[in-house]
Formats: structure tokens, C-alpha cells, sequence
């Protein structure tokens, strides 16, 4: 199957499974029915052979919501619909004779189905830039949009954007896989840093792979890679945190002329090429 036959089915099939009628006579499952019989997310859960751990990973979500839908005690909502049936090719639905889980084709869902859909849809670095690339089409929309007349909404959606991805590779748990990449491609930058900065700052700690030693002075300085070109607004909060000292001392203000004044200035011209360098 060409790349574009897979980004077509996902799309055509993210579609359908946006519609309020996703086959014809059947209606999203939508509120949890009190009942004896087994919920369907738990009898598709066990056709797959997974934990709720495994499943909550697989689709993105908490393990808690999908104890909590099993168990009829949380409303099942179109985004985890939607979450399930990309991972699995699956859509719980309820019809005339109650609860029932299909395929995208309104055919029984079995193990099967599952193992059709993951052979189809596999992951790969093609499918992935070609995907990406329909995002960039569409992030260009969004903005282009919030600049009009009468939205004047840019830097706040461009805000949100930021945000959102952040969001994403938390929820995903992404982090040690952008890192990976990025260091694959040479996105990185090796510096000197304090470890007293490295202690207060988990996240630089964590981005430069800092492993903390109880030999090491807080004014040691220790030469580490960090990886770059990720959500640039993480890489100016380091900078910022790094330099807070001559930040303030910047604000408070200083006697011109003087030796300090004079440092401050020159470790704050440092500090602009260093931001101009990262926007």
C-alpha cells in the first residue's frame, strides 16, 4: 500500500469516525447503561489480550478512565472513541440489540481486525513526514487565519499551538524519543554549565542528561550536550533561568560606568545573541 493510500485511509477513516452516523442505523455509543453484561471496551480489551495499563498506553489516556468506562461509572466520549478506533480500527457502537464493537466497515470486530489494521497502518518514518507535512498545511491555515482583520489572534493561537504539542509529547510520554532524534541529527549544542543551575532546574537537568554527584560543588562547571530545535520556548527559559542573577541585577539597575555595570552589559549582550540565535 503506497503512502498515500495510507494517509487517504486515515483521513477518510478519522472522518467517519467523526460523524454522528458512523454506519448506517447505528449511533455512537455515547452513556454508559447500567447493566450485568460485560462492557464492550472490556470484551475489546481482552479480544486484544491487553491490561488496562496496556490499552490506556496504547490509545493515550489514564488507565483510571478505562476502569472507570468499564465499569459504567464514566461517560465514554467521541475523543476516546475516536482515540480507539485510530489505535485499533475499532468503534464501539450501540444498535437496537444493545452494546457492540465493529470495524470501520460495520463488520464484527475480532483479534483478526486488529492485527489487519496494525499490518496496514504500520508506523514508519515515510508515513510519518508525509503526515507531518499535512500538518504544516494546516498550522499555515490556522495562523494565516489569526492574522485577518477582526481576529488578531496570532500570538495567542500561536501560543496555544506551543502548548498543545507540549501537551502531546507529555501525554505520549515523547520526550526521550525527541531527544533521541534530535541527537541522531546533530540538533545539538554542548556547553559548560553550573551545577548549581543543573540542581534547581530539573528540566535543563533532564535535557542534558545531568546525573547529579554528591562530590561536585554547586560553582563546578560541567560540559554537556542538551539537544536543540524542540519547542524553542523551553530553550529561553533555560537561557533566562541560567542568567536570573544578571537578569536582576539589570532590573534593579546599576551605577553606569562602573566595572559591574560594565560586566553586566557585555553578559547581557551575550544573552540577546544567545535568544536571537535560538529565534
Amino acid at each position: 500500500m503506497s503512502i498515500r493510500t495510507q494517509i487517504f485511509k486515515i483521513f477518510y477513516q478519522t472522518l467517519n469516525a467523526q460523524r454522528n452516523t458512523l454506519v448506517s442505523g447505528l449511533v455512537p455509543y455515547a452513556m454508559p447503561r447500567k447493566s450485568h453484561s460485560q462492557h464492550p471496551l472490556n470484551a475489546l480489551r481482552r479480544t486484544l489480550g491487553l491490561s488496562q495499563t496496556a490499552l490506556a498506553r496504547l490509545i493515550g489516556v489514564t488507565p483510571c478512565a478505562v476502569k472507570r468506562i468499564e465499569n459504567g461509572r464514566l461517560k465514554i466520549s467521541r475523543d476516546f472513541v475516536a482515540r480507539l478506533f485510530l489505535a485499533t480500527g475499532s468503534v464501539i457502537l450501540e444498535t437496537p440489540g444493545g452494546l457492540r464493537t465493529i470495524t470501520w466497515t460495520g463488520e464484527r470486530y475480532t483479534r483478526q481486525s486488529f492485527e489487519l489494521w496494525k499490518a496496514e497502518l504500520q508506523p514508519n518514518s515515510a508515513v510519518a513526514s508525509a503526515l507531518s507535512a499535512q500538518l504544516v498545511r494546516w498550522i499555515e491555515i490556522l495562523m494565516l487565519a489569526s492574522a485577518r482583520p477582526g481576529a488578531g489572534k496570532t500570538v495567542q493561537v500561536f501560543h496555544a499551538v506551543l502548548q498543545s504539542l507540549q501537551s502531546i509529547s507529555e501525554q505520549f510520554k515523547m520526550h526521550n524519543h525527541i531527544d533521541a532524534l534530535l541527537r541522531e541529527r546533530h540538533s545539538t549544542e554542548t556547553q559548560l554549565y553550573r551545577v548549581a543551575d543543573l540542581r534547581e532546574n530539573s528540566a535543563l537537568a533532564t535535557r542534558v542528561q545531568f546525573h547529579d554527584d554528591p562530590k561536585w560543588k554547586d560553582d563546578d562547571q560541567i560540559l554537556l550536550t542538551k539537544p536543540t530545535g524542540w519547542l524553542q520556548h523551553l530553550e529561553i527559559f533555560d537561557l533566562l533561568w541560567t542568567h536570573r542573577d544578571v537578569l536582576t541585577s539589570s532590573v534593579s539597575g546599576n551605577d553606569s560606568g562602573s566595572d559591574s555595570s560594565l560586566d553586566l552589559l557585555k553578559t547581557l549582550a551575550e544573552v540577546e545573541k544567545q535568544l536571537e540565535a535560538i529565534l
